[in-house]
């Protein structure tokens, strides 16, 4: 890329650099809950998608944790240190709909938290009237509960082939030694990968959409909001 620029490999990486935290200033809050586009006949439509392959009437989507793998740091090493994965990293969640988007997509937060810190922190619960599928680790459940969730894992594998799909298409995320808390923005490359997965999503669509046979919106429609500001 410097050969066809023109310009230095450094300068190259700065100006690589500063995009990526420009989009994640810029689409951060988008990423997190879109509220013009996610209305509630929005989540009816993807819910009717997901009954039909049978993930049941109330599901509109499948929410899941993923911890972005870094270098260990020189400092507070505790703080990103994942007890359960056993390696340092950042979380993120998301919830992916039945179109294969990432509806919301919320972080990041250090390694050591679980899950339920990050659920409670996104206030996705506020933001939808009920959570309609997700990890049950930490609470108590009921029967009912229970069944529910066991029917649902084999369809929640659909978030993690949405995580699967940042990874696999955006690789810089995959190599976790060049990913230095202070030297680079670690979180920033992961948020604008899971936007960039989106923009890719809504122009051919992915293995998502086509299982539960909801087509993507497209690209205007996704940054809809972002036309009317305009």
């Amino acid at each position: 890329m410097a050969d066809w620029f023109g310009r230095s490999p450094g300068y190259m990486s700065s100006i690589c650099t500063d995009m990526v935290i420009h989009l994640q200033t810029r689409f951060q809050a988008f990423l997190h809950w879109d509220q013009h586009r996610l209305t509630k006949e929005k989540l009816r439509f993807y819910a009717r998608h997901i009954d039909k392959v049978g993930g049941g009437d109330l599901v509109w989507g499948y929410v899941d944790g993923t911890l972005q793998k870094i270098c260990r740091p020189g400092e507070n090493q505790r703080l990103y240190y994942s007890g359960h994965k056993h390696y340092h990293g950042f979380k993120f969640q998301g919830v992916i709909s039945p179109d294969g988007i990432f509806s919301s997509f919320f972080g990041p937060i250090i390694g050591s938290r679980g899950d339920w810190y990050i659920f409670g922190k996104s206030g996705l619960e506020e933001i939808v009237e009920r959570l309609f599928e997700g990890d049950a680790a930490g609470r108590q459940l009921t029967g009912t509960q229970r069944e529910f969730n066991a029917q649902m894992s084999k369809k929640r594998v659909s978030v993690e082939h949405g995580f699967g799909h940042i990874q696999q298409t955006w690789m810089r995320n995959s190599y976790h030694l060049t990913l230095r808390v202070g030297q680079t923005p670690v979180a920033s490359y992961y948020l604008a990968a899971a936007l960039l997965a989106n923009f890719m999503t809504c122009l051919r669509g992915n293995q998502i959409s086509r299982a539960f046979q909801c087509e993507p919106p497209t690209l205007e429609e996704y940054l809809g909001v972002f036309r009317r500001d305009t």
